[in-house]
This record gives structure tokens, C-alpha cells and sequence, in this order.
């Protein structure tokens, strides 16, 4: 590789570089270029890299390859950030829960009221002083009463204890990502000025190398390496550094993750055990509602629609479920046009050896002969074959049982047809 050429790719490196993560700043200062071939060789500190989680989604592997940078695309950042939504999404939702509570009694009495049973108009239940599915509604109602008066207690305890509690609860986790941040942060922007440093000595280096090539030693080379070799020994120590505090971090995490865990989980359960104390007066109105049920007969419906329309599905349309082809008339059924003057088993001959092969034919008195595989393809399928033979010439062969069907006027294809009759019989009609 030329010097031009060399010029050309570490300047693309360089404008490259500053949107890697440092992960990928760091792995190119530990690859060096073979003089002359132009191809970049791994070091052996390559072979301790993790390997690449392909299976993860890539946003995912982008914030694994930057996990100590207390960037927005670390992974920690992002694992707190995520804390924090989530806790907002349950500080939303317990909200929209208080919000609930103060239209409900107003929204359930509306519910009942608007719900109309016995069905209006014409239906086929049974009416609701019978078992049956519309007898339930009563029981229904009064439960749901019953629960409409319970809501302001609990609309009480969700503003006063469970949001406030969900607020201090993000405002820890606010802290906890700036602490990370203060920790990791000043390491990553100097690891990766070091790492921008290293390159700008390796690129010394390499034009350096291409000067001494040339016999333009304005430069000594082994000095420029000398230099790359401390750069690269302060970055191995930030590199330590930086590794040291994201243990840290690392512990420190998943110790307060566990407590977040906990406290996020006691709020919730703060606010289910009053919901239950507040549905404890409706206690006796659900025991009821579920003794009704317990008692409901489920074939009851059934059976009172059956008994006054079970004659009426059993025979749909007026319909016997025992009907066939000799039970319909259609015109023309019985025309002379359309009688069969002979009927059954015959052997054509076909195939490179010329076998003969059963079939099943009609004879019709327009003068057709069809030819199907079986009998049983009578009412299925369309003839296989089928002849007018009034345009054909009939022939007898030797065979007594042997006639021969040639189509006249064929130009193409196939003309001649050799039949075999399965018996005397068929061949003297």
C-alpha cells in the first residue's frame, strides 16, 4: 500500500471514529498494519474480546458494546431509564385507577340502569322469574350496588399513599442514574481522548513507516512506536480504571434493585389489601351471587328452548334427512332423448403394450358411448371418454368379443379405439 493510499484510509478512520463506541475505538488501537500489505492484523488481546451476541436485537448489542460509557447508550443507562418508565407507567396507571374510583359509582349505577333485562322485543329465553340465563341479571345488579359505594375509599388511599409513594420511588431512581453517571462518566471521556491519542500516534507511525520506505527519514519510526506504546499502556490503565468502577456500579446495583423491587412491590400491595378491605361489605352479596350460580342449572335454557323448538331443528325446512335422487323430478327425466339403451363392463385397449383395461360404459340412444373408469363415477365425474358414433365406423376383429371405433374425418390425434366386450353377451347386443 502506497502512501496516498495509506493517507486516504486512515483519514477515513479518523472521520469515522468519532461516532464509534469506544468499544470499537479501543479494539482498533489494539490492531496494527503490516507494512505494505495494507491488511489490518488482530493483536493478541483480540482474542479476549466478548463475543458478539448476534441473537440479541441490535439496539440491544449497541448498548452492550457501550456499557460503562454512562452515555445515553450505555446499558446501565438504559436499564435505569427503563426503572423509571416503568415506575411511571404504573404512577399512569394507578392514576387512571384513582380516576376510576371517583366516576365509578356514578358510571356502575349507569351500567345497571342500562342494563335491560329481561331483553326487550322478541327473543327465545326463558323469562326471568324462570332458571335461565336472564334470571342472573337481578343477582347481578345488586352485587354491583353493593360495590359502587367502596370507591372513595379507595380513590382516598391511591392519591395519598400509593402516587406519593411511586414519586419517591422515580426520584430515587433519578439519583441512582446520576451517581452512575458522576462515577463512570469522567472515566469514559478520558478513556476515549486516550484512545483518540493512540490513533493519532499510530497514524504517525504508519506514515513514519511509509517515509522510511521511501528514503524520507525525516522521522524516526521506533521513537513514534515508542510513544504509541505509552499511549496505549494509559489507556490499558483507564481501560483497568474503568472495568474497577463498573464492579462497583455492578453490586451497588444490584443490591438497590433488589430494595427497589421490594418497595415497588409493597406499594402495590398497599393498594390491593384496600381495595380488598373495601369490597369486604360486599362480601355477603357476592356469597350470594356466587350460591346462585353454584346453584344454576345450565341445562335449564337448553331444555326450555328444546322443548318449545326441538321439532322444528330436528326436521329444518321441513326436511326428513332421508332424501335422495328418486325423491326430485326435473323435466325431461324419463325422454326418450335421454334413455340408456346399454349399460356395463367393457376392456378398451390402450397403453404401449396394448393391454386391455376394464371400464364401465353407456350406451345412449342419441348414439353415444361413454366410457368411465368404474360405475361408481356415474353420478361423480364426467366420461373419461366418449364417442358419437354416427360419426364413427364400428367394426368387429377377430376375436368375436373385439370391435373396433374409427373416429372418420380425424386429422390429428388418435382415431382408432379397440374395445373388448366382457362377455358373449355384450358382444351380440
Amino acid at each position: 500500500m502506497g502512501l496516498s493510499s495509506a493517507s486516504r484510509r486512515l483519514k477515513t478512520m479518523r472521520n469515522k471514529r468519532g461516532s464509534l463506541p469506544i468499544g470499537t475505538i479501543v479494539d482498533n488501537a489494539g490492531r496494527t498494519f503490516a507494512a505494505g500489505d495494507g491488511h489490518a492484523h488482530t493483536s493478541p488481546r483480540d482474542s479476549s474480546s466478548p463475543p458478539v451476541l448476534s441473537a440479541l436485537p441490535s439496539d440491544v448489542s449497541t448498548r452492550i458494546s457501550m456499557t460503562g460509557s454512562a452515555t445515553q447508550d450505555d446499558l446501565v443507562v438504559y436499564r435505569l431509564n427503563s426503572w423509571r418508565n416503568l415506575v411511571k407507567e404504573y404512577t399512569d396507571y394507578f392514576e387512571a385507577f384513582a380516576s376510576v374510583q371517583k366516576a365509578s359509582k356514578k358510571a356502575l349505577d349507569k351500567a345497571v340502569g342500562d342494563f335491560s333485562v329481561p331483553l326487550k322485543g322478541e327473543h327465545c329465553f326463558a323469562g326471568v322469574e324462570h332458571d335461565g340465563v336472564q334470571q342472573m341479571s337481578a343477582q347481578l345488579r345488586d352485587m354491583h350496588r353493593m360495590y359502587s359505594t367502596q370507591y372513595a375509599r379507595v380513590d382516598q388511599h391511591t392519591e395519598t399513599n400509593t402516587l406519593r409513594q411511586l414519586d419517591a420511588l422515580r426520584s430515587e431512581i433519578k439519583d441512582s442514574l446520576k451517581e452512575y453517571t458522576d462515577h463512570l462518566g469522567p472515566i469514559y471521556r478520558r478513556l476515549r481522548k486516550q484512545a483518540k491519542e493512540v490513533e493519532d500516534y499510530k497514524e504517525k507511525l504508519v506514515h513514519a513507516v511509509e517515509a522510511y520506505k521511501t528514503w524520507h527519514r525525516s522521522h524516526d519510526a521506533w521513537l513514534i512506536q515508542q510513544q504509541v506504546r505509552r499511549e496505549l499502556t494509559r489507556q490499558a490503565e483507564l481501560e483497568n480504571a474503568l472495568v474497577k468502577a463498573m464492579r462497583a456500579e455492578h453490586q451497588r446495583l444490584i443490591r438497590w434493585e433488589a430494595s427497589l423491587s421490594e418497595r415497588l412491590r409493597d406499594v402495590v400491595a398497599s393498594t390491593m389489601v384496600c381495595e380488598r378491605d373495601s369490597l369486604q361489605t360486599t362480601l355477603s352479596s357476592i356469597g350470594d351471587t356466587l350460591g346462585f350460580l353454584g346453584r344454576f342449572d345450565t341445562h335449564a335454557e337448553s331444555r326450555s328452548f328444546d322443548e318449545r323448538f326441538g321439532s322444528v331443528l330436528n326436521a329444518p325446512m321441513g326436511l326428513t334427512g332421508n332424501s335422495s335422487l328418486a325423491d326430485y323430478d326435473f323435466m325431461h327425466r324419463d325422454s326418450e332423448a335421454t334413455t340408456v339403451l346399454l349399460e356395463g363392463q367393457i376392456e378398451r385397449q390402450s397403453g404401449v403394450i396394448k393391454r386391455f383395461y376394464p371400464e364401465y360404459a353407456v350406451l345412449t340412444s342419441q348414439g353415444y358411448l361413454h366410457c368411465y373408469a368404474e360405475q361408481s363415477d356415474l353420478l361423480e365425474r364426467n366420461p373419461e371418454t366418449s364417442f358419437h358414433l354416427f360419426d364413427c365406423t364400428v367394426s368387429t376383429l377377430d376375436d368375436v368379443r373385439s370391435f373396433m371405433v374409427t373416429i372418420d374425418k380425424m386429422k390429428l390425434g388418435r382415431s382408432k379405439y379397440t374395445f373388448r366386450c366382457a362377455d358373449q353377451a355384450g358382444a351380440d347386443h
